[in-house]
């Protein structure tokens, strides 16, 4: 059943496929998580949550070193890369960032400056 928008309803399985075979967001995610790490170990947690009646909230934080705060109002801008230009494209986020609002929710950075990042995804339950 579709919203009053004309949006279908979005499960977390289509919302995940959705992100990696259409972007590669949660794939980039775990590739800069691993870079970031190193050897030096580390972790990522990712959590699900229901919000309230209507939201469904997922989490994904790690123990990296976080985004500099002289950064983190560009890093949904397209093409916007911290890496070597080989080594990406700069898309992920941003294009991950259009999908979740196609989809009539909204991707955040949660600020945890040199102690690892943490990115909510908010999207509306299915009816």
């Amino acid at each position: 059943m579709a919203d009053p928008a004309g949006r279908p309803p979005l499960r977390l399985v289509l919302a995940t496929a959705d992100l990696r075979a259409g972007l590669g967001g949660i794939n980039d995610y775990s590739r800069t998580l691993g870079e970031a790490l190193g050897e030096a170990g580390g972790w990522l947690r990712i959590t699900a949550a229901a919000w309230n009646d209507h939201w469904i909230d997922l989490r994904f934080q790690d123990s990296g070193p976080g985004v500099p705060a002289s950064l983190r109002e560009r890093i949904f801008d397209p093409f916007f890369s911290t890496k070597p230009a080989s080594s990406g494209t700069g898309l992920g986020l941003a294009v991950t960032q259009q999908v979740v609002r196609a989809h009539g929710g909204e991707l955040a950075y949660e600020a945890h400056e040199g102690v690892g990042a943490t990115f909510r995804v908010r999207l509306p339950r299915a009816s």
